[in-house]
């Protein structure tokens, strides 16, 4: 049976995250979360590249710690587009303040790495800072639990992308790379 983009995205927004030392109405103590869904990328370049948004799997990895409304969080993301292979990578820092009961806005800072083919070559990029915002919402369960949909997005401007075009020809330009999920 194979599984659709409509299912994948149903299941992220079910189960993206699993968390810790939850209660009612704000989470106290450490946390984990791990998640998967469906997103975009894109890299848009001066010259060469072909600027394509591409859809993607997602997924996230993370842990940090809650104090009443505030969430110190250390995060992984990734997305990948398998068909052209192309992927995009941050490793943030972060808070996330709670706003009404379960529902929280976040904010990050860090590093993104971006790796883009298409029938000209391919981009490599990497580098910081990348800000990276979002929000979700807590669904506790079992009291120590939460399922969390949340939206995530990147944005980062880059000076140098590398280029690789078929025949052997190297070359630089500039861009951005930018990912929802």
């Amino acid at each position: 049976m194979a599984i659709t983009r409509k299912t994948l995205v149903l299941l992220a927004f079910l189960t993206l995250a699993l968390t810790s030392s939850a209660t009612a109405q704000y989470p106290n103590g450490g946390f984990f979360t791990i998640g998967w869904g469906e997103g975009t990328i894109q890299l848009t370049c001066e010259s060469t590249c072909n600027g394509e948004k591409l859809s993607a799997g997602g997924a996230v990895l993370g842990l940090g710690r809650s104090l009443g409304r505030a969430r110190f969080e250390l995060l992984g993301h990734f997305w990948r587009n398998r068909g052209v292979s192309s992927d995009v990578g941050t490793l943030t820092a972060g808070l996330s303040v709670y706003t009404v009961r379960n529902l929280f806005v976040r904010g990050s800072v860090g590093t993104l790495r971006a790796s883009f083919g298409d029938s000209a070559g391919a981009y490599e990029a990497s580098g910081g800072p990348v800000w990276q915002v979002g929000a979700g919402y807590d669904l506790i369960f079992l009291d120590d639990y939460a399922l969390t949909p949340f939206v995530t997005y990147a944005k980062k401007s880059f000076s140098e992308i590398a280029v690789s075009q078929l025949g052997g020809v190297t070359s630089t330009t500039s861009g951005t790379a930018w990912m929802l999920a």
